[in-house]
């Protein structure tokens, strides 16, 4: 099997890496970084990617990408995010847009997508799935959107909403018909701005402030803003979280990660010598280069069978199962090696990596929920992937 790249694409690795240098600090290394400069630094350097028409790459030209393949866009998502590129709109660029290129109808492809691609704050949208009373059962959602007129009223709240404090609109699942349960929920964007939308920060470990509460109270949504048809919204977002999940498996991450650690045991000593002549410690950084390779050829297999229409639902939880749970492995392993001083924060002159691997064991846990659990994740590979029958109803 050859792995080689094209001439094309080794090119765009290599603008991408005189981007970085060039655009991010010497010592940007750090990938789990959300205070309030950070934001400010991310908004500036979204804007710099939108100026070289690299956001949205893989949309069609004639919704501001650039048409790249699946594979090139892989390729382009690998390099940036090994250098920790940041973008804004990301989110927007993975799961919104593309769900409504194929969902929403012209109105809103005009008022929704050219913010994303220009990078601006418009673009900005926050996942609003997930509730305090439901668990990680999706079916369970009870914000309730009423219809009065040209406009839903919606009232109740979601819960471990990522950036909802940055995001200008909410891609929101509510429920618009409850005797229905699921089949009767409904897919549309929500406008933050407005009176009756309360923000409340959900301080995680470590710190960070990622995730959030949100509170809806008489919020009105115009009815062209509902994405699809009423009452259709689950099968929606059971499409784009295929998009999520896929979002959450991107080997450049993992790969830069390696590459610094391998380079800390390098320069480190124990007992008269390197850290990288350590037996055990050899050992335990081979372990991590295999899921190295494993998470890229998982994601770029998935790019290829993207570009020749073969990608089946499951492969997205396939990838999504294995990067996250590989990112506790990852976080594990790094805090062993490291010992006390994996514990310190950015910003203490003692801390090694830059405080790097205490944020990334601190969110390697919430991973492996976002999108769906894994054990769901599991579900979805043995009935769509292996055919197994599903467990019967109690």
């Amino acid at each position: 099997m050859d792995y080689s790249f094209t001439e094309q694409e080794d090119a765009l690795r290599q603008e991408i890496r005189d981007f970085a240098e060039k655009e991010l600090p010497p010592d940007w290394i750090n990938f789990y970084q959300f205070s309030e400069v950070d934001w400010e630094f991310n908004k500036a350097i979204t804007k710099k990617l939108a100026a070289k028409k690299w956001i949205a790459r893989n949309w069609p030209e004639e919704y501001g990408g650039a048409g790249a393949s699946a594979f090139e866009n892989m390729v382009f998502a690998d390099e940036t995010a090994y250098w920790g590129i940041p973008c804004a709109t990301g989110m927007a660029v993975s799961i919104m847009g593309p769900m409504i290129m194929h969902f929403g109808t012209e109105e809103q492809k005009k008022k929704f997508l050219p913010p994303v691609v220009a990078g601006e704050e418009e673009g900005v949208f926050f996942l609003g799935y997930s509730e305090p009373d439901a668990g990680t059962d999706l079916a369970n959602v009870r914000t309730r959107a009423v219809r009065s007129g040209d406009e839903y009223i919606i009232n109740g709240s979601k819960i471990w909403s990522s950036f909802a404090h940055r995001a200008r609109w909410g891609w929101m699942l509510v429920s618009t018909n409850p005797e229905k349960k699921h089949k009767g929920m409904s897919l549309m964007i929500v406008d933050l701005k407005q009176p009756g939308v309360t923000i409340r920060p959900l301080i995680g470990m470590g710190g960070w402030h990622v995730v959030n509460e949100v509170f809806l109270d008489d919020v009105r949504c115009p009815v062209t803003n509902l994405i699809g048809e009423e009452d259709r919204g689950w099968y929606l977002v059971m499409a784009a979280l295929d998009y999520e999940r896929a979002m959450v498996a991107n080997p450049g991450t993992s790969r830069r990660i390696l590459d610094e650690l391998v380079a800390y045991c390098k320069e480190t000593s124990y007992n008269g010598k390197p850290l990288s002549k350590d037996p055990i410690v050899r050992q335990k950084l081979a372990n991590l280069a295999i899921d190295v390779d494993i998470i890229r050829m998982i994601c770029y297999k998935n790019a290829w069978a993207g570009t020749q229409g073969l990608l089946a639902p499951h492969e997205a939880s396939i990838a999504k199962i294995f990067s996250s749970e590989s990112s506790q492995r990852f976080g594990n392993t790094a805090m062993e090696i490291l010992g006390f001083y994996s514990a310190l924060r950015p910003g203490s002159k003692w801390a090694k990596m830059h405080g790097l691997l205490n944020q990334m064991y601190n969110t390697s846990f919430v991973i492996k929920f976002a999108g769906g659990t894994n054990e769901i994740q599991r579900n979805i590979v043995a009935w769509m992937g292996l055919g197994l029958p599903k467990e019967p109803k109690k």
